[in-house]
């Protein structure tokens, strides 16, 4: 298990490079848009006509107005997108790395933190996208929106701490990178991020779900929180404690098993690659 002081000092090593590997990370979302004929506008243009085709053809069917649940979908968007990225793709975050694992000494948090880099200059990417998107269907900010920043902060940490823990387990175990992707595609149905609770009840209890469906889909999905934590303050929408006490709860559960995990395997995970 090597020094009982390896994992944080893994952490540290990471964290005291981390212009190098946020350079690397912005610079890796570069090149994989390089060969497009207009680049990362790609990414822009995409989230767009999702965010808008969506939030509008479920504005109908659900009897909602385009200016309320339009900003509503694309804020949740960006937010998903960035927590979807973060696990599924985090899962592979050391397996897509072995060559260089393999032939330098550098810290296992590292891949994860170009992993996390690249995902956030997406999430900022949506994020200004969705503001012109709702701006354009009649969202105003107002101060409220500052109150985001704490959550995009703790949803970020938490990205870091799951995807140290998911990289290091599915380079161990292959099929857990499919049984990730298989839970992540599920929730996007089960998370309120194209549906608002409140008015998707009573469709839901016509369906024959019960009256409780909601209550418990909503109660008992932990993605839910995250992304209360930061649409709720952009919408100008109250944040109830409860979400910050669950989203809180559930990164230091993640940073604590980050730590541990690490602690136990990431000296082993060149013999796994």
């Amino acid at each position: 298990m090597g020094s009982p002081m390896y994992a944080l000092a893994d952490f540290k090593s990471a964290l005291s490079g981390l212009d190098r590997w946020a350079y690397l990370g912005v610079k890796r979302l570069q090149i994989e848009y390089r060969r497009p004929l207009i680049g990362s506008l790609w990414i822009v243009l995409g989230f767009a006509t999702s965010a808008i085709g969506i939030g509008v053809l479920l504005s109908s069917l659900l009897g909602v107005p385009a200016s309320q649940h339009v900003p509503y979908v694309a804020f949740g968007f960006a937010v998903w997108n960035f927590i979807s990225t973060s696990v599924v793709a985090g899962c592979s975050v050391l397996v897509a790395n072995r060559s260089m694992l393999l032939q330098m000494r550098a810290p296992r948090t590292a891949f994860v933190l170009v992993h996390v880099v690249r995902n956030g200059v997406l999430l900022l990417l949506c994020l200004i996208t969705a503001s012109f998107i709702s701006l354009a269907f009649g969202w105003r900010p107002t101060l409220e929106v500052f109150a985001a920043l704490p959550g995009l902060v703790l949803v970020i940490a938490t990205a870091v701490c799951t995807t140290t823990v998911f990289g290091l387990v599915a380079a161990r175990m292959p099929d857990f990178t499919e049984i990730v992707g298989s839970v992540m595609r599920l929730s996007f149905f089960f998370t309120p991020i194209i549906w608002i609770p409140d008015r998707r009840s009573n469709h839901l209890e016509s369906a024959g779900f019960g009256e409780g469906f909601l209550y418990y889909v909503y109660t008992y999905n932990p993605f839910t929180y995250f992304l209360n934590i930061v649409r709720q303050p952009i919408l100008g929408e109250p944040t109830a404690a409860t979400d910050w006490i669950v989203a809180s709860s559930i990164c230091c559960v993640m940073m604590v098993a980050s730590i541990c995990t690490l602690q136990a395997y990431g000296r082993r995970i060149t013999y796994w690659l």
